[in-house]
């Protein structure tokens, strides 16, 4: 049996002070001298440890409102405030991203000093803004005993300290959960397991009620799913104010808003260059083809990372009889920058999609799509499918359902349209085997392409007002009508 505390673990000596069952994995807490806090949890098979995930923590005692700085540093921190009648504080938390790694002690011992760079680099990155925000942050192993007390000294609080990003699939446990799809045609609820939105066909005339109904299902159970939001789900992380129909149609759950994380292009959705090739570029970009697309092409297959990257190898062309495409390719790039700022400057990070990692509850990723040209929606879509993709490819090895993405309309699921619309369709067909749902959404289902009907785990058509027949393929079909949703 391996004792973590014996190893040479880096930045140390590290002393194990709480360990216990999360969620039905080993979970172990670890601190070193400067009350750094590692955790790790445990991938067990039999008694040897297959992998782990660990996740490194810094903290700060505060002096002052540091709401504010922990917005403005965003995904890798918490705050946590004390109010007991002898105490009271404020302390912030700053993360490292949970990292899987199969174990050996060579690979937990990198780990942990790769983690502890980036983790200093996050709490530089802490101080300097500080000031700023008129917030003093004091390094906890400067702060008073008292503090450190407050923080560390009381056990059953440590677990709830930490709440991060998906990990690794051994913390996904398969989805057995169900969802009321409405009332059969005797009057009996009607209900069907998550699992079987792996890939799901939706048409007609209320479909959007069809397509909310999956997404709450979904979440309740414990899936996040991606929405490219037209506006039409504005609301959803609002409860539906109109519960009058919830008793008829046997619904269990008190009205509820969806938990919604919002992205908005060029912010903190993009497209991944690193995945796009001359094609893909071009239709997004909307770019016709020739030489200077050829140009663009040939440094995309070097993985740049964005815009800036693409003009700087092209200006350093040097061949005469390309001068001139090199730059009219520059003139492009730099006309993209102009008219959607940082939209292909950034990488699509699958692990900011999905609801923080342990939770019983999923989330919707809300995307803005308001008012965005189509050709660069289906960039943003492609990106977006192969970023989960590949990282689920890498990591995921099983088909249990373990997100979900709604693409609505014809000009996107019809496999008709352009090289992206194709690229789309492809993955649409292949993530199922990597747990990746997807819900195809359309007005009719000759706007689907045929391989996607074919395949369907699901099949939904909805008429007018709440009616819809639901067809399993291989395992049943009836008729319903749909029940009233949880969110407005």
């Amino acid at each position: 049996m391996i004792v973590i505390t014996a190893l040479p673990l880096p930045h140390g000596s590290w002393k194990q002070i709480l360990s216990g069952v999360w969620s039905e994995k080993e979970i172990a807490y670890y601190e070193n001298p400067d009350k750094q806090l590692l955790i790790i949890i445990f991938d067990r098979q039999g008694s040897s440890i297959k992998g782990m995930v660990l996740m490194l923590t810094k903290f700060f005692a505060v002096e002052g409102n540091a709401t504010n700085l922990a917005e403005a540093l965003k995904n890798n921190t918490f705050l946590i405030q004390k109010h007991t009648p002898i105490f009271r504080g404020s302390f912030l938390g700053i993360t490292t991203d949970p990292k899987y790694i199969k174990f050996t002690p060579r690979t937990l011992i990198g780990a942990v000093d790769e983690m502890y760079t980036g983790l200093e680099e996050l709490a530089s990155k802490a101080r300097s803004e500080s000031a700023e925000y008129n917030v003093k942050l004091i390094d906890i192993k400067y702060a008073s005993p008292e503090g450190v007390q407050e923080l560390f000294g009381e056990p059953l609080a440590l677990p709830s300290i930490v709440v991060r990003k998906a990990g690794p699939q051994m913390l996904m446990p398969v989805v057995t959960g169900k969802t009321n799809m409405g009332l059969g045609s005797s009057g009996e609820k009607e209900e069907e397991a998550v699992q079987d939105f792996l890939l799901t066909v939706v048409t007609g005339e209320s479909r959007k009620r069809a397509t909310r109904i999956i997404i709450e299902g979904c979440v309740t159970n414990g899936v996040s799913t991606v929405v490219f939001d037209d506006g039409t789900y504005t609301k959803i992380d609002q409860p539906n104010p109109d519960t009058t129909t919830y008793s008829e149609f046997k619904v269990e759950s008190d009205p509820m808003g969806m938990p919604v994380r919002k992205f908005k292009p060029g912010t903190d959705m993009f497209i991944d260059l690193t995945v796009m090739d001359r094609d893909t570029f071009a239709e997004a970009a909307g770019i016709g083809k020739g030489k200077a697309t050829d140009l663009i092409g040939h440094v995309l297959d070097q993985k740049v990372k964005n815009l800036n990257e693409v003009k700087e190898k092209l200006a350093a062309v040097k061949e005469k009889e390309s001068l001139y495409y090199a730059m009219r390719g520059i003139r492009a790039c730099a006309l993209l920058d102009v008219m959607v700022p940082n939209l292909f400057s950034g990488k699509v990070e699958s692990t900011e999609i999905v609801a923080p990692w342990l939770k019983k509850m999923g989330r919707v990723a809300l995307v803005d799509i308001r008012g965005m040209d189509p050709y660069l929606l289906k960039g943003l879509m492609y990106s977006l499918m192969k970023a989960l993709y590949e990282d689920y490819k890498k990591e995921y090895s099983s088909s249990e359902l373990k997100i979900e993405v709604l693409l609505e309309g014809e000009e996107i699921v019809s496999g008709q349209g352009g090289v992206l619309e194709k690229k789309i369709v492809e993955l649409a067909k292949l993530s199922g085997t990597m747990g990746i749902g997807v819900i195809a959404s359309a007005e009719t289902p000759m706007d689907i392409e045929k391989e996607l009907l074919e395949n369907a785990t699901t099949r939904i058509e909805t008429f007018k007002g709440n009616e819809a027949s639901v067809t399993l393929p291989g395992k049943r079909a009836y008729r319903i009508r749909m029940r009233p949703t949880l969110s407005a």
